[in-house]
Protein backbone atom coordinates (compact mmCIF):
# COMPACT_ATOMS: atom_id res chain seq x y z
CA UNK A 1 0.00 0.00 0.00
CA UNK A 2 2.65 2.58 1.03
CA UNK A 3 4.41 1.73 -2.59
CA UNK A 4 1.36 2.49 -4.21
CA UNK A 5 1.10 5.74 -2.70
CA UNK A 6 4.68 6.59 -3.18
CA UNK A 7 3.98 6.05 -6.77
CA UNK A 8 0.75 7.98 -7.13
CA UNK A 9 2.43 10.60 -5.48
CA UNK A 10 5.20 10.46 -7.72
CA UNK A 11 2.71 10.13 -11.08
CA UNK A 12 0.76 13.39 -9.42
CA UNK A 13 3.83 15.34 -9.00
CA UNK A 14 5.41 14.53 -12.93
CA UNK A 15 1.67 15.61 -13.95
CA UNK A 16 1.43 18.83 -12.48
CA UNK A 17 0.02 21.39 -14.50
CA UNK A 18 2.53 24.15 -15.68
CA UNK A 19 1.62 26.93 -18.25
CA UNK A 20 1.60 25.91 -21.32
CA UNK A 21 1.70 22.38 -20.38
CA UNK A 22 -1.86 21.29 -19.74
CA UNK A 23 -1.78 17.49 -17.33
CA UNK A 24 -3.10 14.37 -18.64
CA UNK A 25 -6.54 13.25 -16.87
CA UNK A 26 -6.88 10.82 -13.81
CA UNK A 27 -7.91 7.98 -15.90
CA UNK A 28 -4.69 8.07 -18.27
CA UNK A 29 -2.44 8.50 -14.81
CA UNK A 30 -4.24 5.19 -13.51
CA UNK A 31 -3.49 3.44 -16.82
CA UNK A 32 -0.33 3.89 -16.59
CA UNK A 33 0.22 2.69 -13.26
CA UNK A 34 0.56 -0.60 -14.99
CA UNK A 35 3.98 -0.02 -15.71
CA UNK A 36 5.40 -0.11 -11.83
CA UNK A 37 3.53 -3.46 -11.34
CA UNK A 38 5.28 -4.91 -15.15
CA UNK A 39 8.63 -3.71 -13.69
CA UNK A 40 8.30 -6.14 -10.90
CA UNK A 41 7.01 -9.07 -12.83
CA UNK A 42 9.37 -8.69 -14.91
CA UNK A 43 12.63 -8.32 -12.43
CA UNK A 44 11.06 -10.86 -9.80
CA UNK A 45 12.26 -13.68 -11.68
CA UNK A 46 15.83 -12.60 -11.95
CA UNK A 47 16.62 -11.03 -9.27
CA UNK A 48 15.59 -14.09 -6.51
CA UNK A 49 17.66 -16.92 -7.55
CA UNK A 50 20.56 -14.12 -8.21
CA UNK A 51 20.59 -13.03 -4.66
CA UNK A 52 20.47 -16.90 -3.70
CA UNK A 53 23.44 -17.49 -5.56
CA UNK A 54 25.25 -13.68 -4.77
CA UNK A 55 24.32 -13.55 -1.23
CA UNK A 56 25.41 -9.99 -0.71
CA UNK A 57 24.42 -9.69 2.72
CA UNK A 58 26.54 -12.89 3.68
CA UNK A 59 24.03 -14.06 5.63
CA UNK A 60 24.78 -18.07 5.08
CA UNK A 61 27.61 -17.23 7.06
CA UNK A 62 26.09 -14.53 9.73
CA UNK A 63 22.98 -16.81 10.20
CA UNK A 64 24.57 -20.42 10.19
CA UNK A 65 24.07 -20.92 14.03
CA UNK A 66 21.20 -19.87 13.89
CA UNK A 67 18.81 -20.94 11.05
CA UNK A 68 19.15 -24.27 8.73
CA UNK A 69 20.93 -24.13 5.66
CA UNK A 70 17.10 -25.24 4.17
CA UNK A 71 15.97 -22.20 6.16
CA UNK A 72 18.46 -19.73 5.40
CA UNK A 73 18.43 -20.68 1.45
CA UNK A 74 14.44 -19.64 1.40
CA UNK A 75 15.05 -16.22 3.80
CA UNK A 76 17.61 -15.69 1.00
CA UNK A 77 15.20 -16.34 -1.64
CA UNK A 78 12.50 -13.89 0.09
CA UNK A 79 14.50 -11.59 0.05
CA UNK A 80 15.68 -11.55 -3.58
CA UNK A 81 11.20 -11.36 -4.35
CA UNK A 82 11.19 -8.32 -1.92
CA UNK A 83 14.34 -6.72 -3.85
CA UNK A 84 13.01 -7.81 -6.75
CA UNK A 85 9.35 -6.17 -6.46
CA UNK A 86 10.95 -2.79 -5.15
CA UNK A 87 13.25 -2.74 -7.75
CA UNK A 88 11.09 -3.70 -10.61
CA UNK A 89 8.53 -1.35 -8.90
CA UNK A 90 11.04 1.85 -8.95
CA UNK A 91 12.36 1.52 -12.24
CA UNK A 92 8.67 0.73 -13.62
CA UNK A 93 7.35 4.37 -12.06
CA UNK A 94 10.20 6.19 -13.47
CA UNK A 95 9.25 4.61 -16.92
CA UNK A 96 5.88 5.74 -16.15
CA UNK A 97 7.41 9.37 -15.19
CA UNK A 98 8.84 9.49 -18.70
CA UNK A 99 5.64 8.18 -20.66
CA UNK A 100 4.33 10.87 -18.55
CA UNK A 101 6.22 13.95 -19.49
CA UNK A 102 6.73 12.22 -22.95
CA UNK A 103 2.19 12.52 -23.52
CA UNK A 104 2.54 15.77 -21.82
CA UNK A 105 4.95 17.07 -24.50
CA UNK A 106 2.82 16.08 -27.20
CA UNK A 107 0.23 17.61 -26.26
CA UNK A 108 -0.89 21.14 -27.61
CA UNK A 109 -0.79 23.98 -25.05
CA UNK A 110 -3.52 24.91 -23.17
Amino acid sequence: IVAGIVVGGVYLIANNPKPGRPSLSYGRLFRLAVWPLAGALVLVPEVSPLMCLWDPLKMRVDLGGLLTPSQIRWLIAVWGVNVGTYLGGALGAAWGVVRIRRARAARPPA
